[in-house]
């Protein structure tokens, strides 16, 4: 790990820029009034064959977050108990939120692992060559952001998951809580009920919210005057798509 990040800083140092979309030194500028900006760095993991792949982002610090005493305020979210994949990928979870990139690393390489099991009689067998740590695919380094207001959210944000306000669901734009809530009016396709609900429907304040890691650094961004285009898919974004929204900003310029 070591050796991996002393390898990122040293492209940093040389103005070094990979061809294609995996340039791991891209540094945007967007423009904005705020004087007080800190560095904002989005680490993205591509999507596997197995894995959905994942997003983050840290607001400040000059260097790469792996402990929580290092500078700048580090966020992901990811499913707390639960994999979301198959039929949870539709279902509100729980959600828990990582502090560094080390916790990261250490969540996508457990997640990229293929546990042996025998029987249901023997401890799982990890494999010697599985990997401690995974990488992020990509890294970009912005600048000139307004830093305050995301660093506003992000605190906002955090709140919220550690009072189950904000849940985990990879497929955030599915609203299947109010499916279901609805249902019972619509099933009997009485009249009288349907309008009742709906009346009621329009009163009531939604107390919850789920997201997803993409939607969660996406809306971080906008916050920061660096607007990544919404969408109505079910999982809104994905990883590499974030990837590439970033990677195209014709304000984007090699790392310095």
């Amino acid at each position: 790990m070591i050796a991996w990040i002393r390898s990122i800083l040293a492209n940093y140092s040389r103005n070094e820029q990979r061809d294609g979309i995996g340039s791991v030194n891209k540094e945007q500028n967007t423009s904005t009034q705020n004087k007080d900006s800190q560095p904002t760095w989005v680490y993205v993991w591509k999507m596997t064959r197995d894995t959905p792949g994942h997003a983050a982002i840290q607001v400040g610090g000059n260097k790469l977050k792996l402990k929580q005493e290092d500078e700048g305020e580090y966020i992901s979210i990811h499913p707390y108990g639960f994999p979301s994949a198959g039929l949870t990928a539709i279902l509100p979870l729980p959600a828990i939120y990582a502090k560094t990139l080390a916790e990261d690393m250490e969540t996508e390489a457990a997640a990229r692992t293929h546990i042996l099991i025998d029987d249901f009689n023997s401890r799982p067998y990890f494999p010697s060559d599985a990997p401690a740590l995974a990488e992020p695919d990509y890294i970009f380094k912005l600048q000139k952001l307004d830093t305050a207001n995301m660093l506003k959210y992000i605190h906002q944000t955090r709140r919220s998951v550690e009072k189950g306000e904000t849940g985990y669901q990879l497929f955030p734009n599915l609203n299947v809580i109010g499916f279901f809530k609805a249902a019972s009016s619509f099933v009997s396709q009485d009249p009288i009920d349907v309008e009742l609900y709906r009346r009621r429907a329009t009163h009531e304040k939604e107390t919850s919210q789920v997201t997803n890691c993409t939607k969660l650094v996406s809306e971080i961004l906008k916050r920061g005057g660096h607007p990544i285009a919404s969408s109505k898919k079910p999982w809104e974004i994905t990883p590499d798509g974030l990837a590439q929204k970033i990677n195209n900003s014709p304000s984007s310029q090699p790392g310095a």
